[in-house]
């Protein structure tokens, strides 16, 4: 089975496969619970990340992020 994400503050996480950035998992200040991060259901699921989204200048110090490129069953 794949990994399963709960996090809070899902507006500002990000899933990046294969250096691709999709998300973010939820609304800004709200939890995400029950995101498979296998990656074919990312991809389904989730749009392409904006890049401007995502800029170092808008993030803060401490950064989250979930590699799902190498977890394909």
């Amino acid at each position: 089975t794949a990994p399963i994400l709960k996090a809070g503050n899902a507006g500002g996480i990000f899933i990046y496969i294969d250096g691709v950035a999709y998300g973010p998992v939820g609304a800004r200040g709200t939890v995400a619970r029950g995101i498979s991060l296998k990656a074919d259901d990312v991809r389904s699921s989730m749009p392409q990340a904006e890049l401007q989204l995502i800029q170092p200048a808008q993030t803060t110090s401490t950064q989250q992020r979930a590699d799902a490129s190498d977890v394909n069953d």
